[in-house]
């Protein structure tokens, strides 16, 4: 089963699930007898987001899709968006997503899903230390020229340095935190 159709949020999924997952894992914690039922929630939106991520083997593989469904809701009343872009530096927010699922069941595929993102992050990462905000879900090339203040994603590889001995992400983070101080 899928997201309702009537809730047209839903179409940015990224940004949407995300704040679900947290929501629900929030509610869970401040509702102690809710907090099986919130928690079977937020795995399912994790779940459903992590299967409609870029697969393996893709440019941005494991980057959930910043828009997702809703194709007539495009086309008619917001024609600005493109759908097949992925704006990247939301992912984050997925990780960030995942660990907390993680951090609530001990599930491995959370902890695997957060790791994925980074890596798909360290192996885009311009020279400059920064991202492109908007590239083509398929090809991986910009759709604009527009590059993104990567604070968020420096914010996730020190949550995952420092809270889950994630390794290899040092120099990536060294990189987006220059490109921040230089411009």
């Amino acid at each position: 089963q899928g997201p309702d159709p009537k809730y047209n949020l839903y179409r940015y999924p990224t940004k949407i699930y995300s704040a679900l997952i947290i929501g629900a894992l929030t509610y869970g914690k401040l509702k102690p007898t809710e907090q099986e039922r919130s928690v079977k929630l937020a795995r399912t939106i994790a779940d459903f987001l992590i299967s409609i991520s870029m697969p393996k083997g893709n440019p941005y593989e494991y980057f959930p899709p910043s828009y997702y469904g809703y194709e007539e809701h495009f086309k008619t009343s917001n024609k600005k968006i493109n759908t097949n872009s992925i704006m990247t530096i939301i992912c984050a927010d997925a990780g960030n997503a995942y660990l907390d699922l993680y951090d609530v069941t001990r599930d491995q595929k959370y902890l695997d899903a957060a790791k994925h993102i980074a890596e798909t992050y360290t192996k885009t990462q311009m020279e400059n230390g920064s991202w492109y905000l908007f590239v083509d879900r398929e090809s991986g090339k910009p759709t604009a020229a527009n590059i993104a203040i990567p604070t968020s994603t420096i914010n996730y590889f020190d949550r995952l340095t420092k809270s889950y001995g994630v390794k290899g992400l040092e120099a990536a983070n060294k990189k987006a935190l220059s490109f921040i101080m230089n411009n």
